[in-house]
Formats: structure tokens, C-alpha cells, sequence
């Protein structure tokens, strides 16, 4: 797996540290047998005949059974050796799949904007003048005149700034944020709307990463793994 890994990175022009390397491959080793057991476990079945028939079909994607022998050689696999593997990645396919059905098409969200400056004095002369009565949806045009600081609609877990997406499920639709910054500046945030919603695509894809990375962390926890290599 290991000089598998490392002529993939070689392909790619990319060179990772030996201990980086032998770390990533045990993860994903660990992770994509902790999936075909769960999948296993949840009644996922894969007659012979099956793999046979996707194994077939690999190699006709190889160009025939030459191309992919030669294949098998240069990716230190036996025939055998490949069919357990394709075995278990299609087992552990078969479970993320079920993760990601599992995230639901609509959720609770927040719909808000926010004014974004760079420097922390010109954020806390916005906010005063916030404060002392002036309208955000006037105030927001003249730092983002396309959009007016639309986020759209956003679920929990969604955004990269963990305290801006904190603050925006904290408030209420018509209240705004005190200054929070960040690596992209400083923003005052106000939510417009917060209910059920159906989620963007975008939104479900990262909601279906998180819920299977929560399953694995959470797997990891209540298994016993034991690690045999030296």
C-alpha cells in the first residue's frame, strides 16, 4: 500500500515525508475496513458472481486482460490480492453511501449578510454607527454593492469561520453580530430569515463529509484496533 501510495504521489509531482505517508495509507486502511465491517454488519452482500462481473468490468476499462495484468504487476497486486481489495471497497462504498443518504434534503438554517472591512477601525466605526441607528441594508451596499453581503441560506457545520456561523445561529431575523474577526477580516453579520430550508447541494456535500468523518471519529472510539506492523 505504502509503494502504492508513493508512486501515486510521484505521478502527481508531489512528495510526501515517509512517516506522513506510512500515517495517511494506515488511516485509510483503518477507515475503509471500518466501513465494510459496518456495511457487513448492515446486511451489504456481494455474491462471487458479482465481483466477478465487476471485476469484469475493470478489466475491460484496462483494455483486456494484458493491459491489466500488467497493471496488477506494477501495482504490487496478485489477482487475488486485487479481488479482496475490490471487495472491500465496494463494501465501504456501499456504507459511506448509506451515511450520505442518511443527511437529510432539508434542515434548520439561518439566511444572512454581512459587511466585511479589513481593518478592525473601520469595523468598530461601522458598528457605532450600527448602534447609533443606521441601516445595515443601506450601510451593506457600500461595502458589497453585487450581492449586498448575501450568504444565502447556511446550515450549522457549513461555514469556515466557526464564530461568525456561531453568532449568525445565536441571533434572531433582524439582529446583527458585535465584530467578529477572521483570517479574511472583520465582519458584522445579520440574519434576514432561520427556519427549516432545503439545503444547496454544496451544503449537503459538506454536510454528508462531516457525517462521515463524525461516524468514523465516533467508530475509531468504541473499537479496539490493533496496528501489526512494525
Amino acid at each position: 500500500e505504502m509503494e502504492r501510495f508513493q508512486s501515486a504521489m510521484t505521478e502527481v509531482g508531489k512528495t510526501v515525508p515517509i512517516e506522513e505517508a506510512r500515517q495517511r495509507v494506515l488511516d485509510s486502511l483503518i477507515d475503509e475496513t471500518l466501513l465494510a465491517q459496518a456495511a457487513d454488519h448492515s446486511g451489504f452482500e456481494l455474491a462471487d458472481s458479482e465481483l466477478d462481473t465487476r471485476l469484469a468490468a475493470v478489466i475491460a476499462e484496462s483494455g483486456g486482460d494484458q493491459p491489466f495484468e500488467t497493471w496488477l504487476a506494477a501495482n504490487q497486486f496478485t489477482l487475488e490480492d486485487y479481488r479482496l481489495a475490490l471487495r472491500r471497497s465496494l463494501a465501504a462504498g456501499w456504507q459511506r453511501d448509506r451515511l450520505a443518504e442518511a443527511v437529510p434534503m432539508e434542515v434548520e438554517q439561518v439566511h444572512a449578510r454581512q459587511i466585511l472591512v479589513l481593518g478592525r477601525n473601520h469595523a468598530d466605526d461601522v458598528y457605532r454607527r450600527l448602534e447609533a441607528g443606521a441601516d445595515f441594508a443601506t450601510m451593506v451596499l457600500q461595502y458589497d454593492a453585487v450581492t449586498g453581503g448575501d450568504l444565502g441560506w447556511f446550515p450549522p457545520g457549513y461555514l469556515t469561520v466557526e464564530d461568525l456561523e456561531t453568532a449568525a445561529f445565536s441571533l434572531q431575523p433582524g439582529e446583527y453580530s458585535e465584530v467578529i474577526e477572521s483570517v479574511f477580516g472583520y465582519h458584522i453579520l445579520q440574519v434576514l430569515e432561520r427556519g427549516d430550508h432545503p439545503l444547496s447541494p454544496d451544503a449537503r456535500l459538506t454536510l454528508q463529509r462531516q457525517a462521515l468523518q463524525d461516524w468514523l471519529a465516533e467508530t475509531r472510539a468504541n473499537s479496539t484496533i490493533e496496528v501489526l506492523l512494525p
